[in-house]
């Protein structure tokens, strides 16, 4: 019998950059949609005045979350967002809280009588 899949939530926080962008076209919500879906399957970023958070979802291997710090780093910056760099022009994470839920979900069964 294999194992059940297992489905990973993790939440990345971090402080909201400056804008460098001189209006708002850049953080209208489709705009942020689809440069998040350009970069994670199934993720959502909210931008609150104060903080951005990037919520994503995935069946899997838990993965590097380094990769996904940088990832998201990257989505801010293509939003127009002030991010780090460092001295070879990579751009840098963010200052981040990170949390990880692991939800284990049954396996698909038959019904009776099938």
């Amino acid at each position: 019998m294999s194992d059940p899949a297992r489905l990973y939530e993790l939440t990345i926080v971090c402080p909201r950059p400056q804008r460098t962008a001189p209006d708002d076209w850049h953080i209208q919500p489709e705009r942020i949609a689809s440069t998040v879906a350009s970069f994670f399957v199934d993720a959502e970023l909210t931008l609150t005045p104060r903080t951005a958070r990037l919520h994503i979802r995935w069946t899997g291997h838990l993965g590097d979350l380094t990769e996904k710090q940088r990832r998201m780093a990257t989505v801010l910056s293509c939003l127009r967002f002030d991010i780090a760099r460092d001295h070879t022009g990579n751009l840098l994470p963010l200052p981040v809280r990170t949390e990880i839920r692991e939800v284990i979900t049954a396996p698909a069964t038959e019904e009776p009588g099938r």
